[in-house]
């Protein structure tokens, strides 16, 4: 017992188990596991083939192991959740204070986003926070928004594993979904209505590490009518700003590589993603401004 709390005698010790590695002993075998922890070896071996089983341990020959990718992967996910909630966080309140819409922040785990942080918006019927929630990365403005910059073996990946729909807008055909991912691509932001929740709207750019990798997505949300029928005007360009203004916090030089150079919400202010019905060309996804030159 730690204090009130009954503990899961099976996840205690497996976690034992982990903080068995350390500098003088990173590859250990169930014999040496055992005894350090102190359970039987045999014990100890089904929870090391356990955990191997599920990335937090490898195998290093027949009977030894050493502490798996998967801890690595959790580890930059803690790191990276930190830096990128106190990098946006100003940013966020500031978009907040300007729109009065909820604002969100999300991280890529496996195929999912998950929401790390959120700034309700101040109107009296808005989208609630959302922290902990997790979405397909095929499905909304924040999932895509990630899912377009990724490696295309990663994106092939992540439609290979089924596009199952959450409404009656989630995109679920593949090709629609490489066309409206080439569109995020092109227009460096993503826009979707009622694709996880049936009445709300989003529109979300990428946030970028200053290694030039995408590390997440930074969304407003809001009910579908107040994104009808013009968008909300302005957002586009201050989404852009926003996601500068972060990837500078973070280290970052000049203006995030997802960001098109020249992009028309930019020049004239105005930024206002056209929502059409569910029959239009990509579902009920906003028919997006065509690139043009800026003089």
């Amino acid at each position: 017992m730690a204090g009130s709390i009954p503990l899961v005698r099976a996840v205690e010790r497996a976690l034992r188990i982990l903080d068995c590695f350390d500098e003088e002993h990173p590859v250990l075998g169930p014999a040496e596991a055992a005894r350090r922890v102190g359970l039987p070896k045999s014990t100890a071996y089904r929870l090391m083939l356990t955990l191997a089983a599920h990335g937090y341990l490898e195998r290093v020959g027949e009977e030894r192991f050493e502490l798996g990718r998967r801890l690595l992967y959790l580890g930059l996910q803690v790191r990276a959740g930190g830096e990128l909630r106190e990098a946006a966080h100003p940013v966020m309140v500031a978009l907040r204070d300007r729109f009065r819409e909820s604002v969100h922040l999300h991280i890529r785990e496996g195929h999912e986003r998950v929401c790390i942080h959120s700034v309700e918006g101040t109107h009296d019927l808005r989208v609630a926070g959302s922290v902990g929630r997790r979405a397909p990365l095929y499905a909304g403005a924040s999932a895509r928004a990630i899912l377009a910059f990724l490696p295309p073996a990663e994106v092939e990946a992540v439609l290979a594993a089924g596009l199952s729909p959450l409404t009656p807008a989630t995109i679920t055909d593949p090709d629609r979904l490489r066309a409206e991912l080439e569109r995020v691509r092109r227009q460096g932001y993503a826009v979707s209505a009622g694709e996880r929740i049936e009445g709300t709207a989003s529109i979300a750019v990428p946030l970028w590490r200053p290694s030039g990798e995408v590390v997440g997505s930074l969304a407003v949300s809001g009910p579908r009518f107040r994104f009808d029928p013009e968008g909300v005007p302005g957002l586009v360009p201050a989404l852009f700003e926003a996601a500068a203004a972060i990837y500078r916090r973070l280290g970052g030089r000049g203006r995030p590589p997802g960001q098109p150079p020249a992009h028309p919400a930019l020049a004239d202010g105005g930024g206002r993603p056209q929502w059409v019905s569910p029959g239009g060309p990509v579902g009920s996804q906003a028919a997006l401004p065509e690139p043009r030159s800026v003089s």
